[in-house]
């Protein structure tokens, strides 16, 4: 006995002897997701594990490991590190393995950074903007520190503002200094002036936080479609409507041109089939004539001139032969079916009605420029409705748009079949101006501020 109790004393708190054991297929999972943050797909299941008398399967006694085994977790670590993208930052892990996985890692670091940082989407089909709410809150940050002292916080920084809007302080900053500049070229102005336009808090200054919250979201929307207005790009390029081009403010984005040869199909089916040649749609047809001054200068008085406006009607030209697939291949056989010969031509004043006649005053200009008997001038938007026989015919409207007196002025111009619009547009979207005019420079310095101080 007394041998036992000296053996219970030397050896207290031995457990005995422990079998080294490994991680059992669960345990090994786990600590894979813990290492990596993704769930890998490893091939080491359940098959590998025994369970002991006791029930456990993490009884080391009972964990066999045969070389299979270890050929197994050895593949198991191949496998994850297939997983890990090694670069100039920490070692990480992504779901797709391999070079694949290398792709597909750098874009999702990108979208990362663009969803923290911000970033606007302008191309590519089914794109679309996000994170342009930044704008709304800056905004908000800037009239709540207009008005601080009103709010009750006299003290507070743009920063400490900024930081309660998760925006950065510099970001809220520079939309401070755009808001209190004292002189403002088109368009900066008049994106800028509805800013100016928001109401002071009153003695309700949680309703005053909300009404001025709504109105910055309404500036920030404003602001952010405008340069989608402004090129006439229509809807989002969602299913391939919309305008898939780089937005881009460059020489031959905003060249103006003093005259300009307008040829319009109407009846166009829309959605336009994929077929080289799709029947027009039988009329009355709607025609709309759109007109945005873009050098707003109280001195400038913009008139566009529309001389020898007209339908003319041609035939259809089959195509030759079926041509190779490709959009450009495509677009160049449709052009080709239609310009047939032409089969008639009227002008536009014998068609329409008395009413619309008379609104359109052929003849006559406001700016006194000597037009034709057949000939308009427009100095804001107009439209007018027309018919003629469609039936395997090609219906065109075509006129010469051109700059009236005042030299100075740049008139944004759209021919449309909407009112508000169509997502094709774009390709009749011109601007009508004399290139070497002061008034067209004072147009170009505006926009190179506007892109500089409010990028779309």
């Amino acid at each position: 006995l007394g041998a036992l109790k000296t053996y219970e004393t030397k050896h207290a708190g031995e457990p005995g002897r422990v079998t080294v054991r490994r991680l059992t297929s669960g345990e090994y999972a786990y600590a894979i997701r813990d290492l990596t943050g993704i769930d890998i797909k490893v091939g080491v299941d359940d098959s590998s594990d025994s369970v002991g008398g006791e029930g456990f399967t993490n009884f080391g006694d009972v964990q066999f490991v045969q070389d299979a085994t270890i050929e197994r977790f050895l593949e198991a670590a191949k496998t994850v590190a297939d997983h890990a993208i090694v670069g100039a930052g920490p070692l990480e892990f992504f779901s797709d393995p391999g070079k694949t996985g290398l792709e597909l890692s750098a874009l999702y670091r990108i979208n990362e950074l663009y969803t923290s940082k911000g970033f606007r989407v302008v191309s590519g089909e089914g794109g679309r903007p996000f994170g342009l709410e930044r704008y709304g809150k800056a905004f908000f940050v800037s009239w709540y520190f207009k008005h601080r002292k009103e709010l009750g916080e006299p003290q507070v920084t743009l920063r400490e503002l900024a930081e309660r809007e998760g925006i950065t302080g510099k970001f809220a900053e520079h939309i401070w200094s755009v808001v209190k500049r004292p002189q403002l070229g088109f368009p900066s102005r008049e994106l800028v002036q509805p800013w100016n336009e928001l109401p002071k808090p009153s003695a309700d200054l949680k309703a005053s936080i909300q009404q001025a919250r709504a109105g910055c979201d309404i500036l920030y929307k404003a602001l952010t479609t405008w340069p989608s207005w402004f090129f006439a790009r229509g809807d989002l390029a969602a299913g391939g409507r919309g305008d898939e081009s780089p937005l881009e403010f460059d020489d031959i984005a905003l060249k103006a041109e003093p005259e300009h040869r307008y040829v319009y199909r109407l009846g166009a089916p829309d959605p336009q089939p994929r077929t080289i040649f799709s029947p027009t749609v039988p009329g009355p047809w709607s025609v709309y004539l759109s007109f945005d001054s873009v050098n707003p200068i109280a001195s400038v008085k913009p008139v566009v001139i529309w001389r020898n406006p007209r339908l003319v009607t041609r035939a259809v030209v089959p195509p030759d032969e079926i041509p190779p697939d490709g959009a450009i291949a495509i677009a160049a056989a449709r052009l080709r079916s239609l310009a047939g010969p032409i089969l008639a031509t009227q002008a536009l004043r014998s068609l329409v009605s008395a009413e619309t006649s008379a609104r359109l005053k052929f003849g006559t200009s406001p700016d006194g420029s000597e037009l034709g008997p057949e000939d308009f001038a427009t100095t804001g938007p107009v439209s007018f409705q027309v018919e003629a026989p469609a039936a395997d015919r090609v219906v065109l409207f075509e006129a010469d748009a051109e700059l009236g007196r005042d030299r100075n002025a740049v008139v944004r111009v759209v021919v449309s079949d909407r009112e508000k619009g169509n997502p094709l547009d774009n390709r009749y979207r011109i601007f009508v101006g004399d290139p070497a005019s002061a008034g067209y420079a004072t147009f170009r310095a505006g926009m190179a501020e506007y892109v500089s101080l409010l990028p779309p």
